[in-house]
């Protein structure tokens, strides 16, 4: 995946996407900001009646990647000299690097990932702010769904709410998940969460891959303007007002008896 772009807070409040600006809905969820198991959402939810999509954060929300390529390349050097945005297009995650395989760097990857305080100050996928919040004018956003382990849970909330994310609860995963077998729990978690939540936004491929054709949820597919093989099932939304702008239409085209939505509307 090629990471769109970044902005800070800041700049972000100034911008006016190409997406009619957000209401900043504030308090969105019965649960507000805490961290849950799929379980526990999925109970939460059910109890209400309520039900919608999930938010992956990772590439998704903030450019972890940036800050990864850019200490990497810092620490254990670039020998092609190539830009971040060109390394993160050829091999999108830092442990796809081959110069990057050495014991030292794979060791300073996960201590990132297990590190509470490296999710601090992590830079914002460029339009993820004001897309979460305009998403939310159209469908039901119900909390989050991260690769990350459930440890660093309290600074991943501390970074949500500072940069002004829908307050919504954390899924995370489990500790005694390994990280190689992440995106297998998520797609497994997407399918005991259904239906109360319908399906996710997410920039990994391999999320649609192991959640299979017959995953009867939505996933789109952020940063991606075409979905790789194995993955057609996804809907591919290249950046923050195609998410919005998709799900919109999605979602209402089921609302209206559209058979292609039969079984995913929000």
């Amino acid at each position: 995946m090629s990471v769109l772009g970044v902005q800070s807070a800041p700049a972000l409040a100034e911008r006016v996407s190409s997406v009619e600006r957000a209401e900043f809905v504030g308090l969105s969820g019965a649960n507000g900001f805490v961290a849950m198991t799929a379980t526990e959402l999925k109970a939460s939810l059910a109890s209400s009646r309520r039900h919608g999509v999930v938010l992956d954060i990772d590439e998704t929300l903030s450019a972890t990647n940036v800050a990864w390529f850019e200490r990497l390349a810092d620490l254990f050097g670039n020998p092609g000299g190539e830009s971040v945005d060109v390394l993160i297009r050829r091999f999108h995650l830092a442990q796809h690097v081959p110069f990057w395989q050495t014991p030292e760097a794979l060791e300073w990857m996960q201590r990132q990932r297990d590190d509470p305080r490296a999710q601090d100050d992590l830079p914002l996928i460029e339009g993820a702010v004001e897309g979460a919040h305009a998403l939310m004018r159209h469908v039901p956003v119900v909390g989050y769904c991260t690769v990350r382990p459930c440890g660093v849970n309290a600074n991943t909330i501390k970074w949500l709410r500072e940069n002004g994310f829908p307050d919504l609860p954390v899924v995370s995963k489990p500790t005694d998940v390994p990280f190689a077998d992440g995106n297998k729990w998520k797609a497994r978690v997407l399918w005991e969460m259904w239906p109360e939540v319908r399906g996710i936004v997410d920039d990994n491929p391999k999320v649609p891959i192991l959640a299979g054709v017959s995953y009867p949820g939505t996933i789109f597919l952020f940063g991606h303007s075409t979905v790789p093989e194995g993955a057609e099932h996804a809907t591919p939304c290249a950046t923050w007002p195609v998410v919005v702008e998709t799900a919109r239409t999605f979602f209402e085209g089921h609302a209206n008896g559209d058979a292609r939505t039969t079984g995913v509307s929000v």
